[in-house]
């Protein structure tokens, strides 16, 4: 399916209002998937960014904010860094292309080979995704594995994206000196606050 619509990216471009359910349902997508659909998935990508830069903000998107980890319920915790196949109940294999991978690490690693391959085809694109590497850093108050997680990942756009490397540094310094100065103003307020019960 994927690939089908990949072939015609340059259609999808060009009547892209006609088309608009569609690409809204594409932008939608769920990355607990097979290895076969998210390379599909990716190619779609890489092919609707070719077809047109005005994809690219989209693609970044969807792509930034499934590097924040999922949050499942508690009793899925257990089973979260499990592949489960439903595809073939007689294939067991998790390294089969054939297997539902539901690991972050699989979701992460396919993220990011999606980047590469954008920013190989528009290197201009650095552009486009520091500002929203940006808008999906999680608040100060957000879980700290969301933020653990987000920063592990972010330093690896830095790695691979050198352009880039000293802006995301920078927005991480940023945010660790705000936390610092919340904690700051936190413990000022406990301090006023215990002064005023004693006095």
């Amino acid at each position: 399916f994927f690939f089908a619509i990949a072939n015609h990216a340059t259609t999808l471009y060009k009547f892209h209002k006609e088309f608009e359910e569609l690409l809204a349902l594409l932008f939608m997508f769920d990355w607990t998937c097979t290895e076969e659909v998210a390379d599909a998935f990716k190619r779609l990508l890489v092919s609707l960014t070719s077809a047109s830069a005005g994809f690219m903000e989209p693609s970044f998107q969807l792509l930034l904010q499934n590097l924040l980890p999922i949050e499942d319920d508690e009793d899925e915790d257990d089973d979260q860094s499990q592949d489960v196949s439903v595809t073939n109940k007689e294939e067991d294999d998790p390294k089969s292309p054939s297997t539902i991978k539901t690991t972050d690490e699989f979701r992460s690693r396919k993220i990011h080979e999606t980047i590469r391959a954008t920013l190989r085809i528009a290197p201009l694109g650095c552009s486009i995704l520091l500002p929203v590497v940006i808008e999906h850093f999680p608040f100060t108050d957000s879980p700290l594995q969301t933020q653990s997680v987000y920063l592990e990942e972010i330093l690896k756009i830095a790695d691979y994206v050198p352009v880039l490397r000293d802006r995301i540094f920078a927005l991480i310094l940023d945010r660790f000196l705000l936390m610092d100065v919340e904690i700051r103003l936190e413990d000022l307020q406990s301090t006023r606050v215990y002064l005023e019960e004693i006095l």
